[in-house]
């Protein structure tokens, strides 16, 4: 019996803690939107809803949400996104936040809209998972070769095609 109650207190205080947190990057989320918590209750539902139906947890998902905001993502943008954000960090293997962040970089460095993100992150991914390329690789080269990409007029494939036949050869940003 005392484990049972144990158990049940260990339990009552890892929920409070996850609602506790929650909150927390709700009100982080707000803050950054330069809105009222509750007025990004659609963002709050989507991020409860995704993390009772994927692997994420709601935190994680406002998380995402809040690293695009950072980027200047409104929230319909936001919305459009965080699907293939969570697609995208589950084949890479990366955490939501580096792949929201990357995903943000990427439609602004290549001036593609929210509608983008399911091809740009497939691209992204295919790249990682077919090359040497490494999403942390990715994630370094962003910085120098993403502008200079741009700058000569080459596509996201062609970037990142480019890249892992770079990490192939043995090449990293590093």
């Amino acid at each position: 019996l005392i484990a049972v109650v144990v158990a049940l207190a260990k339990a009552l205080k890892s929920t409070i803690t996850l609602n506790a947190e929650f909150e927390q990057t709700n009100v982080d989320l707000a803050t950054v939107l330069g809105k009222n918590k509750k007025d990004i209750k659609t963002l709050t539902d989507t991020a409860l809803s995704l993390g009772s139906t994927t692997e994420w947890t709601a935190s994680q998902v406002t998380q995402l949400q809040i690293e695009l905001a950072k980027l200047g993502f409104g929230e319909g943008s936001i919305i459009a996104m965080q699907k293939h954000v969570l697609a995208f960090a589950t084949a890479v293997g990366a955490n939501l936040a580096d792949a929201a962040q990357m995903a943000g970089t990427v439609i602004r460095a290549f001036n593609l809209t929210s509608a983008d993100t399911e091809d740009a992150l497939g691209t992204l991914a295919i790249a990682v998972n077919s090359s040497a390329l490494t999403f942390d690789r990715l994630k370094q080269a962003m910085g120098t070769v993403f502008p200079v990409a741009k700058a000569f007029g080459l596509s996201l494939k062609d970037t990142t095609s480019l890249l892992g036949a770079l990490a192939n050869a043995g090449f990293s940003a590093e």
